[in-house]
């Protein structure tokens, strides 16, 4: 979509064959495409660059550290740069596997703790049986943590289901949220001991200004 829009485009993922299929489509379409295969949460190969826009779609719930994942993505940004960030609501991890109606509600069968690994075992298209760990996050992990890292949310939206899917349970529970967010200029991550100090600073300024 960004290449195609005469952006220079960088695509990061841990999966070869995600990345063939996205030069493929760049091919296709002769759009100039970097394709680079790592980690999100080691963007070291990327370290020295200064990106404009990083924008990810879902994929915090692979991860069980918010913190590194977010201070990664400022490594590589610039300051002033922009992050567009998509996430799965937390609530969605907690429901029961079955997603089933009791008459009353859907229940909650998970704790709603930052890390708690979901298990769940599913067949692949070999008929061999396959686990996928997901993990879940709380929204102040999702978004004080994104704050933390130094940047200011400039957007906040749910996101509903596509329309073919017609799951009775995101009627009650959108699946997805999305953050805009903006790398501060020139700002450090301060410490507990700098919010006080800097507190102490703001009031002493405005009983000067009184006087």
């Amino acid at each position: 979509m960004f290449a195609s829009l005469d952006c220079r485009v960088t695509s990061v993922d841990l999966c070869p064959e995600q990345l063939q299929r996205d030069r493929m489509t760049a091919d296709r379409y002769g759009l100039d495409l970097e394709c680079l295969e790592a980690d999100m949460l080691d963007l070291s190969a990327l370290y020295g660059r200064a990106f404009d826009l990083v924008y990810q779609a879902i994929s915090f719930c692979y991860v069980p550290d918010v913190s590194k994942l977010y201070a990664q993505v400022s490594r590589v940004l610039r300051s002033g740069g922009f992050y567009r960030v998509e996430h799965w609501n937390p609530v969605n991890m907690q429901l029961a596997d079955d997603h089933c109606w009791t008459g009353r509600g859907y229940e909650l069968v998970r704790p709603y703790v930052s890390g708690q690994r979901c298990v769940w075992q599913r067949t692949n298209d070999k008929g061999e049986p396959t686990e996928c760990w997901h993990y879940i996050h709380t929204l102040s992990d999702l978004i004080g943590k994104l704050c933390d890292e130094g940047f200011a949310v400039l957007h906040f939206a749910e996101r509903p289901a596509d329309e073919e899917c017609h799951n009775h349970v995101y009627s009650y529970v959108p699946p997805f949220f999305s953050l805009y967010a903006q790398k501060f200029k020139n700002r450090q991550k301060k410490s507990s001991g700098d919010m006080s100090s800097r507190r102490r600073t703001r009031g002493e300024r405005e009983i000067a200004a009184r006087r």
